[in-house]
This record gives structure tokens, C-alpha cells and sequence, in this order.
């Protein structure tokens, strides 16, 4: 299809967001579904490329190709390289709307590199383009990170540290016996073996199924039992 419509930009957007996203293939090896999703950012960027090139300058098509540009070099882990297109797409966004959330991602690029006095600066503009809750939380965030962090008004500030024990949270995952960190995807719970509690079905993006039965509230694997061994989630 990128060969026929090779200068349909939307097309081309529409691709590379799905691209960069998730991808399942239907084959699969011994262990894991080989959903492998840099392998999508890489066949993505080319393309991404080539929207920016083709585009005219400072269209809301351009600013939404450097975005995903920006997205794509971040997902694939080089944040540093993704400051320039955010930075670019951040010129180029017309909405109050498209705004926030390129600095939410322009300041979560710089957090994730340390560099958290420029994470708070992104945060903090997001809050004067008609910031929401995840933005004054994202700006607690980033300042909490900081030795000196400077005064700001209370309105732009989420009402409780992000390191309090009002929002401090305990693992126990491990505990019940479903601290399984491959794959990230949905969950769903149902009571398959009919004993009256609920039993938890996990489907990993890039892993098979697995169920786990609830004895007593704790956990124990089941996917064999139950004949869900190596059966991908979903194909696409």
C-alpha cells in the first residue's frame, strides 16, 4: 500500500502512528510472539522522513509528522534526538490542545534523561495552556526530582508530593504470585473453574496468554491446565 499511495501523507500518518504503536505478527516462537516493536519504529521513521520532506512548512500535517517523528525517536529510546522535532512541533501547533500534549511529551523526553529543571519548565508551560490534573501532576513530579525547586503558586501545583504517603503505594504483586513484568497489555477476570472466585486471564503485547487461578486470593499459573499455552492475545 506504501508503494501505491507513496505521497498520500495521511495515509502515511495514519501507518506510522499504527506502526510505532503496537504490532503482532501471527507466527511465533518457542516462547514469546515475536512482537519486536522496534522493528516498526525503524520500518516508520523512512516514512515519517519523508512526510516531513513532502509537507508544506508549518501545516498542521508537517507539525503532525514531526510530532510522531519526535514520539517515534523516543519510543525507540533516543530521547535526545527527539528534543529538535518536539521542539519543532511545538512551533507549529495551532491548539491550545496540541500544545499540551507536545509539551507533556517534550518535558517527559527531558525526565527521562535527568534533565528535570527542563522537564518542570515543559510541565509548568502545559499548565498555563489550559493545564488538567496530569499536568500539574507531571510538574510535581519533575520538581520533586529537584534539590531547590523554585516557588511556584499553588494553582499550578498538584495538592500532594508525588513521594508522600498519601500516594505511596506497595508491591505485592510477588506476594500473590503475579509479578509477571514481560509484556504489557490487558487483563480480565472471570471465574473459569467455577469455585466461586475470580480468576485473572493476562494478554501480554508480545507474549502468549496466561491464566492464573485465585486460590484464596493468591495466584498460581494455570495457562497449560487450561489449554491456552503459546496462544497469542490477538493477531493482526
Amino acid at each position: 500500500m506504501v508503494k501505491l499511495q507513496p505521497f498520500a501523507n495521511d495515509y502515511l500518518l495514519n501507518l506510522t502512528e499504527w506502526m510505532t504503536g503496537e504490532v503482532r505478527f501471527s507466527e511465533h516462537s518457542e516462547h514469546r510472539v515475536p512482537h519486536d516493536p522496534a522493528l516498526g519504529i525503524d520500518r516508520s521513521i523512512p516514512l515519517i522522513e519523508q512526510v516531513i520532506n513532502s509537507a508544506t512548512p508549518y501545516t498542521e500535517e508537517e507539525g503532525a509528522a514531526l510530532f510522531l517523528m519526535a514520539k517515534a525517536l523516543g519510543r525507540k529510546g533516543d530521547h535526545k534526538g527527539s528534543l529538535e522535532f518536539y521542539s519543532q512541533a511545538l512551533a507549529r501547533a495551532k491548539s491550545s490542545a496540541q500544545r499540551r500534549e507536545v509539551l507533556r511529551e517534550y518535558g517527559s523526553a527531558f525526565y527521562r534523561m535527568g534533565q528535570f529543571e527542563d522537564a518542570a519548565s515543559q510541565f509548568y508551560q502545559a499548565t498555563q495552556t489550559d493545564g488538567t490534573p496530569v499536568d500539574k501532576w507531571l510538574l510535581r513530579v519533575a520538581l520533586d526530582e529537584l534539590k531547590t525547586p523554585p516557588k511556584l503558586p499553588d494553582s499550578v501545583l498538584f495538592p500532594v508530593k508525588a513521594r508522600s504517603g498519601a500516594l505511596g503505594f506497595v508491591d505485592i504483586a510477588p506476594k500473590l504470585g503475579v509479578n509477571r513484568f514481560d509484556g504489557n497489555g490487558t487483563c480480565s477476570w472471570a471465574d473459569y473453574d467455577g469455585d466461586g472466585d475470580q480468576d485473572l486471564f493476562l494478554a501480554g503485547s508480545g507474549t502468549f496468554m496466561a491464566v492464573y487461578r485465585n486460590d484464596g486470593g493468591k495466584f498460581a499459573e494455570v495457562t497449560r491446565e487450561v489449554g491456552l499455552e503459546k496462544v497469542p492475545p490477538a493477531i493482526a
